[in-house]
């Protein structure tokens, strides 16, 4: 079992990464505490049922889940992309099933079962790189004017427009969380809010 761990230092520099097979999905852990990350990627490495690249990344100067998911996403060649985070419980072949999903039905971002939002949201998604490139450039997977939150609202919107969204529902990706009431980033909620009319404007239909 291969977990690779990535350390974001100052001023966002990063070890080298090795670009791999652009065939091989890239996991993409950014997180906050390496233990619980590490015990996380275990059990979806055992239950991915389809094999993978799990990469961790340390965001030990806090510059938020959003910037240190894309600096790492750019620099890997997969075309496909899972992001999740450091609570995130994997089911019985959640990778496997969702990416037969994703080729069969030909879309650009797929949403794991949450036991939320029933695909209505992607908070933890598997992507190609190439559909999120069209609206955000080249290797960045979501908007990075996000911190830590709504850029996976923005994105899922995005794929709504652009008839682009799949789900899986026996691709199970929950996030263990057991506060009732968890924060948000008030930046990112205003962000979105000031973004979605003219996402709505420029990709409705």
């Amino acid at each position: 079992m291969i977990i690779e761990i990535i350390e974001i230092k100052k001023n966002s520099m990063i070890d080298p990464i090795h670009p791999g097979n652009e065939k091989m999905v890239s996991v993409i852990m950014p997180t906050i505490d390496i233990g619980q990350a590490v015990y996380s990627a275990k059990r979806m490495i055992e239950n991915a049922g389809m094999p993978l690249r799990m990469i961790i990344v340390h965001d030990s100067i806090r510059q938020g889940y959003i910037k240190t998911l894309n600096l790492v996403a750019k620099k890997v060649a997969s075309d496909f992309i899972v992001y999740v985070a450091q609570d995130a419980l994997a089911g019985k072949n959640w990778l496997k099933i969702a990416y037969q999903n994703i080729i069969k039905q030909e879309k650009g971002l797929l949403a794991f079962n949450d036991g939320k939002y029933d695909g209505d949201l992607a908070t933890f998604g598997l992507v190609r790189k190439s559909f999120c490139e069209k609206f955000y450039g080249a290797g960045n997977i979501f908007f990075e004017g996000y911190h830590s939150h709504r850029a996976d609202d923005e994105l899922t919107l995005l794929a709504k427009l652009d008839q682009q969204l799949a789900y899986a529902p026996t691709a199970i990706m929950l996030e263990v969380d057991y506060r009732l009431q968890r924060e948000i980033n008030t930046e990112d909620i205003n962000l979105f809010n000031l973004r979605k009319p003219s996402l709505l404007n420029q990709y409705g239909k």
